[in-house]
């Protein structure tokens, strides 16, 4: 029997079990247990099927094991069950642009986003509809496609992201600013527009502004539980403290960041930090410690595949 999500006293326990069975699924994930990670996350998908963040890293997992072939079969049967499964769509959309096919992975989004408009994930920096429009080389058709979205959806707070994501590939920092404020402004706590945001204003070098936004960031990740985007917080926040010769700190959240991305296998995460950490101590002058990270950081990279990155 598929679970529901209960109201009353009953709702906090259940969440609990939920989010420890997530915990041990990424566990799995990080001690490089790849089957056995997608196993649980497999059954956390079918217990709560609307618990998005397990169809994330199960397509993480998948990738990571190179097994895009069954990935391909177990998300066609979802979508076979349930052709309004926009989760199993943004799964196989993630597929499509590891294997460079970007036409088949924006449509596969752009169907998503019909189904389920307000799924972070389908506009997000993990394979998101914005990521895949980039990776064509077709950012014109991805601000009409946004535009048009916004015209129909004007309170679709990722719809403002979506376009502002896209204005910052092209380096228009002014229109960038403007769509992302107003994402933020229509849904306040959306890490990605707080992240977006912070990198427009560090490639101006508004650095201050940088670091309020770094902050923001950072606040909405922890409020949102996602501790991946919370480790990926703390290394923007770091690297703008090393920018700005703040070794202490930065060192202190490149640790951070490098501790939960193994907890929870976010391998991405956790070979950055290695060479964040590398890059700190050499400037520090610790030439033997920065080598003993740099040799980690690549050594990690090079197995997860550059194009993983």
């Amino acid at each position: 029997m598929k679970a529901t999500f209960a109201q009353g006293p009953g709702q906090a326990a259940q969440d609990t079990v939920l989010q420890l069975r997530y915990a041990h699924a990424l566990q799995l994930l990080g001690e490089e247990q790849y089957q056995a990670s997608i196993s649980e996350l497999q059954t956390l998908v079918n217990d709560y099927p609307q618990f998005y963040p397990a169809y994330r890293k199960i397509t993480d997992a998948y990738l990571l094991s190179k097994e895009l072939q069954t990935a391909e079969k177990v998300f066609h049967k979802m979508i076979a069950a349930d052709p309004g499964n926009a989760y199993a769509w943004y799964a196989l959309a993630r597929i499509d642009q590891e294997q460079k096919n970007y036409d088949d992975a924006i449509e596969k989004l752009k169907k998503c986003i019909a189904l389920k408009p307000d799924f972070p994930e389908a506009y997000g920096v993990h394979g998101g509809l914005p990521e895949a429009f980039h990776a064509k080389k077709d950012l014109v058709a991805g601000k009409k496609f946004f535009r048009e979205l916004i015209a129909k959806m004007p309170a679709n707070a990722f719809a403002y992201y979506g376009l502002g994501r896209l204005y910052s590939f092209e380096n228009d920092w002014e229109n960038a600013t403007i769509f992302l404020k107003r994402s933020i402004a229509l849904k306040p706590v959306q890490s990605s527009a707080y992240s977006t945001l912070q990198y427009v204003y560090e490639s101006q070098g508004n650095y201050k502004k940088s670091i309020e936004n770094g902050q923001q960031f950072l606040e909405a990740a922890i409020k949102l539980k996602d501790f991946e985007v919370i480790a990926y917080a703390l290394t923007r926040l770091g690297g703008m403290q090393f920018r700005l010769g703040d070794m202490r700190k930065a060192l202190e959240n490149m640790v951070k960041s490098l501790t939960i991305a193994r907890k929870i296998g976010a391998k991405k995460r956790e070979g950055m930090a290695l060479l964040n950490i590398g890059a700190i101590q050499a400037t520090l002058g610790n030439y033997e410690k920065a080598a003993e990270y740099f040799k980690k950081s690549l050594g990690l990279l090079q197995k997860i595949g550059a194009e993983y990155l």
